[in-house]
């Protein structure tokens, strides 16, 4: 593997957290956290996702 594989599967991973988190943030297990807010969270990580296959797709 070279650097740009590893830097693509560390942004994915980051997005696919993101997303999960959104998750978390939806039910309200998170006190400080508006769970109306938590659609952010969803379009970030499907913009570090779509980012990260861009790059993936770009650099194989």
């Amino acid at each position: 593997m070279n650097v740009y594989n590893v830097i693509n599967l560390i942004t994915g991973i980051v997005g696919v957290a993101v997303i999960i988190f959104g998750f978390v943030v939806r039910t309200g297990a998170i006190a400080g956290a508006p769970a109306d807010r938590s659609s952010l969270l969803f379009i970030l990580g499907a913009i570090i996702l779509l980012w990260s296959y861009i790059s993936y797709k770009r650099h194989s």
